[in-house]
């Protein structure tokens, strides 16, 4: 018994995958109208004087732990490590200098990915709406 191949045409797929989302996305409306709030208090906190007075500091952070990491790594490189103990240190430290930065970098971009979210969502409830205003 041989197996069928079906095939679709461009429209059809296209015709399939919308309605797949949209049926998705009426499954997630309590949750995109909450993250369709998301967009104006991302504005809301980038917008504030605290806000930029954080992501001044957060900056200073981020640019002394991206020396860190550099001068660890330049380190690692360039030592031969005769003591498996200091070794294994600065390589622990590099990591955890790396996690630290990573972290710092997530905070820092998180109004835009909350703006961006929002944005998405409310796309979403628009096209669930039939292009209405979504609330």
């Amino acid at each position: 018994m041989a197996d069928e191949v079906v095939r679709f045409d461009r429209a059809e797929f296209d015709r399939i995958s919308t309605e797949r989302q949209h049926s998705r996305a009426r499954e997630r409306r309590p949750e995109l109208e909450r993250l369709a709030q998301a967009e104006p208090a991302a504005k809301l906190l980038t917008d504030s004087e605290p806000w930029n007075q954080a992501l001044s500091l957060m900056e200073s952070k981020a640019k002394a732990l991206e020396e860190r990491v550099a001068q660890l790594t330049e380190k690692i490189a360039g030592t031969i490590y005769g003591d498996t103990d200091l070794l294994r240190h600065d390589q622990v430290q590099l990591l955890v200098n790396q996690a630290a930065l990573d972290q710092l970098r997530e905070v820092m971009e998180l109004p835009a990915k909350m703006s961006e979210t929002g944005q998405e969502a409310v796309r979403l409830l628009k096209d669930l709406d039939g292009g209405d205003e979504a609330t």
